[in-house]
């Protein structure tokens, strides 16, 4: 199975796909802060305990993106400079083999729609089991793609 996840849903797929790696053949994150123990990803989470109406035990629930350990999945990360809600540097994995960050150009709302990311999930989604590429965006379609890492 594949796991696609916008924004905290991407949190939630990363971790997913952390604790079962054996069922999950990729994983992509749409402006979702990747990088484990980020600032910005303990900040939501104090925000989020603070504008929901949970018990007061409920917010001493550990964290399970705030957790370390190995990502062992091809992973690509898709965000973009101009998100407005997440930093676009916190959903940038480092360097790694079968790990991809891609920029496209929109907004984080916009995301889910946006046809630049239809493609991205479309190109990734069918790739063969166990042949995972680095993505390449058509020469026609580079435009939507400012910047590959």
């Amino acid at each position: 199975m594949s796991l696609v996840g916008w924004s905290l849903g991407g949190m939630y797929a990363q971790e997913l796909a952390r604790a079962s790696p054996g069922s999950v053949r990729g994983l992509i994150t749409l402006g979702t802060p990747v990088l484990p123990r980020s600032g910005w990803t303990q900040n939501m989470s104090r925000i989020a305990d603070r504008v929901t109406y949970l018990s007061r035990t409920a917010t001493l629930l550990p964290r399970p993106w705030a957790e370390p350990g190995s990502l062992r999945v091809p992973a690509t990360s898709v965000y973009t400079r101009s998100d407005g809600i997440v930093g676009g540097s916190t959903c940038r994995y480092p360097v790694r083999p079968r790990r991809e960050n891609i920029e496209v150009r929109g907004a984080h709302l916009g995301l889910a729609y946006n046809p630049a990311v239809l493609w991205l999930l479309a190109d990734r989604l069918g790739q063969g089991e166990g042949k995972w590429k680095p993505f390449r965006a058509p020469l026609p379609l580079m435009s939507f793609f400012p910047r590959q890492r």
